[in-house]
């Protein structure tokens, strides 16, 4: 089943506030992605952008979670790390 990264934003908010969050959330398409981030309770509202992940995909306690900035980047800084070694490995 896919992985999405949400980013929501609202374009209405002033400079500085417009992001609202990443969800990580597994579903089986975008519509039912944020179906799962309202049911959860983890939609922040505003406007989504959604990336399917591929492999390697973040650690499970960082999905079906409202992510902040910081978080949001400390999970992209380990899909990035697993990504590496996983390079390392091929070599």
């Amino acid at each position: 089943m896919p992985v999405y990264w949400i980013s929501f934003a609202d374009a209405a908010r002033p400079v500085g506030q417009k992001f609202l969050g990443v969800v990580i959330i597994e579903a089986a398409s975008e519509a039912a992605a944020l179906e799962e981030a309202s049911h959860a309770g983890v939609h922040p509202g505003g406007d989504p952008t959604f990336e399917e992940l591929s492999e390697p995909l973040p650690p499970r306690d960082w999905f079906n979670r409202l992510l902040d900035g910081k978080a949001s980047r400390d999970a992209n800084r380990a899909m990035c790390k697993l990504r590496q070694a996983e390079d390392d490995d091929d070599d």
